[in-house]
């Protein structure tokens, strides 16, 4: 995983442009957050990385989020050529430990740059 970077080590890129924060990981892949309970909710959005357009393996993938190992919220496929996902406002309160979780769509993990973008955590 890579922090406000594309894994491909460019700048996050959504199908809108580039966005400044956000967390870069190739699937299949998770990063798990110790939240320590201390949120409600959090937003943001998902997609494949810009930087695939025009390449042969545009990839697919689905995203999860999970709360101490039970399921919040996953995406539908994003392909690449897809529009960024918006999440719902996930409620994290009480949640200890949130993994996010990048699984390959079906068709290998070739083109598989998954961002999640403008990730925000709220305390009220």
């Amino acid at each position: 995983a890579a922090r406000d970077r594309c894994v491909a080590g460019t700048a996050l890129q959504a199908p809108d442009g580039i966005v400044a924060r956000g967390i870069g990981m190739h699937a299949p892949a998770s990063l798990t957050l110790d939240l320590s309970g201390r949120f409600r909710s959090l937003r943001g959005r998902v997609a494949l990385d810009g930087s695939l357009r025009g390449l042969p393996a545009e990839g697919s993938v689905v995203f999860e989020l999970r709360g101490d190992g039970k399921r919040l919220w996953q995406s539908p496929l994003v392909r690449g050529y897809s529009s960024a996902v918006d999440l719902p406002v996930v409620a994290v309160a009480e949640v200890r430990e949130l993994e996010l979780v990048v699984s390959d769509g079906g068709d290998g993990f070739a083109g598989d740059r998954a961002n999640w973008l403008e990730l925000r955590l709220s305390s009220e």
